[in-house]
């Protein structure tokens, strides 16, 4: 693989396909997300351990670039010391169906947090399990 792909250059065909594991004091999860190429980027939540059913939703162009920002972090590597939360992530990029690349990272630093510019998964998940709204009536007589 000659570059790594980005979320925003993502083309219809092309996923991205995340294993996230986390872990620390007073948790434990594991979750497989997908982000799909093509004009809209959409980010699938898969059922396992944490989530009974998939979460599937187009991404937000804020999403987007921030997802971006956060792979930029992680390919930094920024060592921590004394976080007792330790994330996982094993990336595997495919296009149509083939892999065309794999990237692995651990994060111990407990900086991700505390940059408003990355977007961290569990935010766009939580954005994902909650309810929408109704529709608003607004031809009332």
């Amino acid at each position: 693989m000659a570059e790594n792909p980005t979320v925003a250059k993502l083309a219809a065909g092309e996923v991205i396909q995340i294993e996230y594991s986390s872990s620390g004091c007073f948790h434990k999860i594991s979750e497989t997300y997908l982000i799909s190429g093509g004009d809209q980027k959409l980010f699938t939540v898969l059922p396992g351990k944490t989530h009974a059913k998939k979460l599937h939703e187009p991404l937000t162009a804020a999403e987007v670039m921030g997802l971006d920002r956060l792979f930029q972090y992680y390919r930094k590597g920024k060592k921590g010391f004394g976080c007792t939360t330790v994330d996982e992530i094993k990336i595997t990029y495919e296009r149509n169906g083939k892999v065309i690349g794999k990237e692995s990272f651990e994060d111990s630093a407990c900086q991700s947090v505390n940059d408003k510019e990355l977007v961290l998964f569990y935010q766009i998940v939580q954005r994902l399990e909650k309810p929408s709204s109704p529709p608003t009536r607004t031809d009332r007589p």
